[in-house]
């Protein structure tokens, strides 16, 4: 009788074990492949939390998406929302300061496509850029959620 009840306690065993699903931990992957406006795609392995705005548009996007945290660097031309005046200048269109730039150790810099002429120096740099496009509404909406992709806050730049 003992000898049957521990047998029949191993087959009820079996049998839950083999009925219960595996639990495992997942890693968690914080990659984000995003494709800007020239095709290009940039790949991330987590959000970018220090962003070099260069055009007052992106920063204006950066900051009405509460990533303005993040932001170290920003055109000459950004001076909205009040807070960007106490992030550090990295100079316009005509007189782009590369070395303050690369000192602000970046992880990407956002520009437009009116900047494109900065690309290959950036990438001399060995630093990410992102172009937006802007030219109309549609293009303000693409990059909303463009950078918030890029951010990890699609769902919010949505």
């Amino acid at each position: 009788m003992k000898k049957r009840l521990v047998c029949l306690l191993i087959v009820l065993l079996l049998a839950l074990s083999i009925g219960i699903p595996t639990i495992t931990t997942a890693q968690i992957d914080d990659s984000i492949e995003i494709t800007d406006v020239r095709g290009e795609t940039i790949n991330f392995n987590s959000p970018p939390d220090r962003i070099v705005s260069f055009m007052a548009s992106n920063t204006e996007i950066l900051f009405h998406l509460d990533l303005g945290d993040r932001v170290v660097g920003v055109d000459k031309y950004s001076n909205y929302p009040p807070e960007v005046n106490d992030i550090p200048k990295v100079g316009d269109a005509f007189n782009v300061n590369y070395e303050k730039i690369v000192s602000l150790d970046p992880d990407v810099i956002v520009i437009t496509k009116a900047n494109t002429n900065m690309i290959s120096s950036l990438k001399e740099y060995d630093l990410k850029v992102v172009v937006t496009g802007g030219n109309n509404i549609d293009d303000v909406y693409s990059d909303i959620e463009l950078l918030g992709k890029m951010c990890g806050i699609e769902e919010k730049a949505e």
